[in-house]
């Protein structure tokens, strides 16, 4: 189909290099700062700088070793707040585990290359007020975001010239839908506190809790903005370190039972063509078109979007938010389904008088025009949202999220 061009193929080969030792040359058709742009907008820089830097200019490789040592300044301080963290938990008898991040690092043959974000964390329920307190004793707020039904996000803010530290607290991974599968997936979290190990640094979950936690977040963001290479080297490095009979044993009849068992294949077909993972055969098989078709998706989007802001908006006719699939219901039934959803989150008290609804439109409509005003949400292009959404869900409805796999 040849809908990779050389630089996105570029790009790919170098990520395969760094997770997996394959040897690539890189072609005279490469413009070596689009490979860059592409790694940025990916969220892959820090992957790629040591396997491209002999083939940048002086200044180029100057401007990246500045860019990259940003990175790992911030990673260094990501990894301490996850020690601090885990002081915090402990000394105040509070069980946790880690989601995420350093886990996905753990994985990777150079662990410090994979670039850190915000510190992600799980604790009981019950134990969200008081770990609340206990991290506001040490200086961080509650961020003021309403859209989140599982997490709450703090921030501390140290000194002018320090990234803002944000950890966001979570009762419950993000993307569990809210069908029967959801209840079974909340089944399997169940025991994450109690399965949770200490690596010496902090409590990450099982390997079977780790990778639910990939393919839900992934599917998640996937059917909604989009996600970026980076979540791809995350499965691919995690997927990589069991044998066919391990992973089989540990996620086979579980993803089967909550319909992810299908979309676990595709990743990992698609890590295996594009980036060098060892081939699996408990994947199956899948179409090299149908992968193409997917990668290509990835690019087009970016980080969580990044490369397309209209993305959020094609999700409105396509996603239904609810069941965290992509389902057979017309664009315009979608949509309704969508803004139900959003009333019902704008207005709670719609969810017990659906009569109400209509009112809960108008607010959701409404605040939704004022974020765009504010810059906050996308503006709003129908045709290409139109157009984005039919060519997405083609793709998405293959993956067959949250449908039970009978065989």
């Amino acid at each position: 189909m040849n809908l990779i061009n050389p630089n996105q193929k570029c790009l790919l080969d170098s990520l395969a290099n760094m997770l997996f030792n394959k040897k690539f040359e890189i072609s005279d058709l490469v413009d070596i700062n689009e490979v860059v742009a592409e790694a940025k907008s990916q969220s892959v820089i820090s992957y790629v700088y040591p396997v491209i830097k002999s083939h940048l200019s002086n200044d180029e490789k100057e401007s990246l070793k500045r860019v990259n040592r940003m990175l790992t300044a911030n990673n260094v301080r990501v990894e301490y707040e996850h020690v601090e963290l885990d002081e915090l938990m402990q000394e105040n008898k509070i069980p946790y585990v880690i989601l995420k991040g350093l886990v996905s690092a753990s994985y990777y043959p150079h662990s410090e290359l994979r670039a850190l974000g915000d510190v992600d964390f799980l604790v009981a329920k019950d134990d969200m007020e008081r770990a609340g307190k206990v991290l506001k004793s040490v200086g961080f707020v509650p961020t003021d975001d309403d859209e989140h039904e599982c997490h709450v996000a703090y921030h501390r803010v140290i000194a002018p010239s320090i990234p803002v530290s944000i950890w966001e607290m979570h009762w419950e991974p993000n993307g569990i839908p809210n069908r029967k599968e959801g209840d079974i997936l909340r089944g399997y979290f169940s025991t994450i506190l109690k399965d949770a190990q200490f690596n010496g640094r902090f409590y990450a979950p099982s390997a079977f809790h780790h990778g639910l936690i990939l393919i839900i977040h992934t599917a998640t963001h996937l059917i909604n903005s989009g996600v970026g290479l980076r979540h791809i080297c995350d499965w691919a490095a995690f997927v990589s370190k069991f044998s066919d009979d391990e992973f089989c044993k540990i996620f086979e009849k579980s993803l089967k039972k909550v319909g992810l068992w299908r979309f676990a294949q595709l990743l990992t077909l698609l890590s295996v063509e594009f980036l060098g993972c060892p081939e699996k055969k408990w994947a199956g098989t899948a179409d090299k078109d149908y992968l193409e078709l997917m990668m290509a998706d990835i690019f087009k989007g970016g980080n969580f979007g990044y490369k397309d802001e209209q993305r959020i908006n094609q999700a409105k006719l396509m996603t239904n938010h609810d069941k965290g699939s992509v389902d057979d219901n017309s664009l315009a039934g979608q949509l309704v389904s969508t803004m139900n959803e959003k009333a019902r989150l704008a207005m709670p008290v719609t969810k017990k008088v659906p009569v109400l609804l209509p009112l809960g439109w108008a607010y959701a409509g409404i605040r939704h025009l004022f974020r765009i005003k504010s810059k906050e949400r996308p503006s709003i292009d129908v045709k290409e949202m139109v157009k984005g959404a039919n060519e997405r869900k083609a793709i998405y409805k293959e993956f067959k999220l949250y449908k039970k796999d009978r065989k």
